[in-house]
């Protein structure tokens, strides 16, 4: 027979069955199935045992312990007739609870009253606004109590979510899914709740928030398409060559909360390279700001890799996302005049930064072209020192060398006027050039290379002939020198028979004796 009944409707019941079952085996429920294996058992809607196999969290040893069992509980069959049938409590109390599980979702509305909070669940009453005499016993488990804990309290007007069920002791509870602040004043007091709630855990601390980038380009945009907010955002944005990724999503009303936690994390996941995101819309009342103001969306920013930034509302509203926000602005225009504003500020610097570039450049290159004139007078000082240094010892040495062997060497003089000649026509090609560097500089080094050359061309010219005029050079021709009491002999009547002279040639000296 076919099955009617919504996959929430048989994820209730089979709830409701592994529920019973943990209590009978004394253990936690999650520990038969998870919630959300049973959420994709529903949807399947299993008919034989081989089904089961294709489904995750199924395994071999679990479908031979409860497979034949899930399959009858997900088939819809009708109560029994009671009419007909005598059945004890415990019987006729399951058959209400298998009843009961065939509704769809519930929605009741009421004020809290008398909550009693426990480590992991909670329990309160909800009384009718009008009637006070009517109301329905709830109770919160552990798998939403964290997330709701911060709305029971004692006043609140809610909307409460969940799927009603009759315990063993008589007595119908509300198994709450949801609670839903209602009116103004409960969601401010939920609102102020929630704020200190996350204040208290650091998620407002500066400290914990990323920077903004100082250059930003590529931008994922989290909004409705259809609202004003957009408009508004694309109208202030300047033409900077931004790149805008439109996320669609809704901004309030039942799926806001699950949209926006969804395209946070996709930007995230598919755009990890984007700059930032930014959360926009526009104002409303409390209600209508409601998933901007849902710790769900608060902690979707908090986990995000990418800076957040978020412009909800106009200036006087202020909302959670806001304050966990990496940066929150009053308003969408705000957050489009803000990126405007930063590049405009960045482009400011960077033509600030050019421009003194520039100008230490300038004064770096004059610098610069100051030294190399210092540099190349300096280099001028130091070969004309050389060259004079160099033209003393030589005429020293040429001095000693006529005092020494003045008939030997009379040609010397004349090398040495000479070579005296050549050092003097240099040194005044040179003044002409050092003349030429003061209205050229860029020619100081072919002109230095071209000295420089012939300098060391006619310098090897007059070494070879003063290495040809050279005693020693005499000595290795072949010719020799006489000396007498270590002076030269330059005459045969300087000696006489017996005297004891030294004949120096190129290579040693022979010691004889007149005969």
């Amino acid at each position: 027979m076919k099955n009617n009944l919504s996959d929430k409707q048989i994820f209730e019941k089979l709830r409701l069955w592994r529920n019973d079952l943990a209590k009978k085996k004394h253990i936690k429920p999650f520990m038969i199935f998870p919630n959300d294996t049973l959420e994709r058992t529903a949807k399947a809607r299993p008919e034989k045992i081989e089904d089961l196999y294709g489904i995750k969290g199924w395994g071999p040893t679990k479908i031979s312990r409860y497979g034949e069992k899930i399959l009858k509980v997900i088939k819809n069959k009708k109560v029994n007739d009671l009419k007909k049938e005598v059945v004890s409590v415990k019987v006729f109390l399951g058959l209400m609870n298998r009843k009961l599980a065939e509704m769809s979702q519930v929605k009741v509305q009421g004020e809290i009253s008398d909550p009693s909070l426990r480590e992991r669940y909670a329990f309160f009453s909800l009384k009718d606004t009008d009637m006070e005499d009517y109301l329905v016993n709830c109770f919160l488990g552990w798998d939403t109590f964290k997330e709701l804990k911060d709305l029971i309290e004692e006043g609140f007007e809610v909307i409460i979510s969940g799927f009603p069920r009759i315990y063993k002791n008589g007595k119908l509870s509300l198994q709450v899914e949801n609670i839903k602040p209602v009116g103004q004043g409960a969601l401010k007091r939920a609102f102020e709740a929630l704020k200190k709630k996350l204040k208290e855990k650091g998620y407002f601390a500066p400290e914990r928030k990323k920077e903004i980038p100082a250059f930003v380009q590529n931008i994922g945009l989290i909004t409705s398409s259809k609202s004003a907010a957009i408009k508004d955002f694309k109208q202030n944005l300047g033409n900077h060559g931004f790149n805008v990724f439109l996320k669609d999503v809704s901004v309030e009303g039942e799926n806001a909360i699950g949209d926006i936690v969804s395209a946070i994390d996709y930007f995230n996941k598919e755009k990890p390279d984007l700059d930032l995101l930014i959360l926009i819309r526009g104002g409303g009342s409390l209600e209508s700001l409601k998933a901007f103001n849902s710790e769900k969306v608060a902690q979707s920013i908090i986990r995000s890799g990418l800076p957040v930034v978020t412009g909800v509302g106009h200036e006087r509203d202020k909302t959670i996302a806001g304050f966990v926000s990496d940066k929150m602005l009053s308003t969408p225009t705000a957050v489009a005049n803000f990126l405007d504003e930063n590049h405009q500020k960045l482009k400011d610097v960077l033509e600030s930064n050019i421009f003194n570039l520039n100008q230490n450049m300038k004064v770096f290159l004059k610098t610069r072209q100051k030294h190399q004139i210092k540099l190349s007078d300096n280099l001028f000082q130091v070969f004309s020192h050389f060259l004079d240094r160099y033209s003393f010892s030589l005429s020293h040495f040429t001095e000693k060398l006529f005092n020494g062997l003045r008939s030997v060497f009379q040609k010397f003089q004349g090398l040495e006027n000479q070579f005296i000649n050549s050092f003097n026509v240099y040194e005044k090609r040179i003044n002409q050039k050092k003349h030429k560097l003061d209205f050229s500089f860029n020619k100081l080094t072919n002109s230095f290379k071209d000295i420089s050359q012939e300098f060391k061309k006619q310098l090897m010219v007059n070494s070879n002939n003063l290495n040809n005029s050279n005693p020693l050079s005499i000595l290795k021709r072949g010719y020799s020198i006489t000396y007498k009491n270590k002076k030269p002999v330059k005459d045969v009547k300087q000696v006489k028979k017996g005297d004891l002279i030294n004949t120096k040639l190129y290579k040693g000296e022979i010691k004889s004796k007149v005969k």
